[in-house]
């Protein structure tokens, strides 16, 4: 019960703390950062003693093996790396300071900042995950049937993406080098860029190539689906 509240408190403050950090960045806002901070390291220790006290009752019995292959012992170190890692970012780094040395808004740092805060709070929620299902047996027995649909599933779903890399990279090759590829503004032309905005051809890379196979595939699943419900609306008026 104490790890549940110990990984939602943990939660609540590095999403408060990463969003004041992220104003101050920008300069919106100004609250302080020490509060969610404090709870951050308070429950960074806190796990981190857990694992020091299991690791050495592990080393005592011999039995150092099985906390090495249980993969929440994995989950829960990569969690204390993560947020003491962005903590400590969080606690060095003045974000008055930051305009004018080290990160800055949409500088690639600040990017980079932003795009390993969201993967912490993904992991973060897979440990809530994880916890409820060592903890919670009607949440065990419904994650071990997703797990098992999933597996089940796993040669479909590696069929497809094949498909869909195929097609993605013969219509990449099919226009590349192609007018409609090659086309660019002239340079200073701002309303040549303006009216292109948004608008190259997505074939021309190999990503928005492949982007756009799965969406198109997205929405043909999606008429045919469509499509079936409505014959089956139809065949039961038909029946009354």
């Amino acid at each position: 019960m104490l790890d549940g509240i110990m990984l939602i408190t943990m939660i609540v403050c590095f999403e408060l703390a990463t969003t004041r950090f992220i104003d101050k960045l920008v300069g919106m806002t100004y609250r302080s950062l020490e509060p969610p901070l404090i709870l951050l390291y308070i429950t960074t220790g806190y796990f981190f003693l857990r694992e020091l006290i299991q690791v050495v009752a592990s080393l005592t019995l011999g039995a150092f093996t099985s906390w090495l292959y249980d993969t929440n012992n994995w989950l829960d170190v990569l969690v204390i790396t993560l947020v003491t890692y962005y903590s400590t970012i969080m606690t060095i780094e003045e974000p008055q300071l930051m305009k004018g040395s080290g990160i800055s808004a949409g500088d690639s740092s600040f990017e980079t900042f932003r795009t390993g805060v969201a993967l912490t709070k993904g992991v973060l929620w897979t440990a809530v995950i994880f916890f409820l299902k060592s903890t919670q047996v009607d949440f065990a027995v419904f994650l071990h049937g997703v797990f098992y649909v999933v597996q089940r599933l796993v040669a479909f779903l590696f069929a497809l993406l094949v498909i869909l890399i195929s097609f993605a990279q013969m219509f990449w090759v099919v226009y590349l080098e192609q007018p409609v590829c090659k086309f660019s503004c002239p340079a200073g032309d701002d309303q040549c860029e303006a009216q292109m905005e948004g608008c190259s051809y997505p074939h021309c890379e190999f990503g928005d190539s492949f982007l756009k196979v799965c969406t198109t595939t997205r929405l043909v699943l999606s008429i045919e689906l469509f499509c079936v419900e409505g014959t089956g609306i139809l065949i039961e008026k038909g029946d009354e």
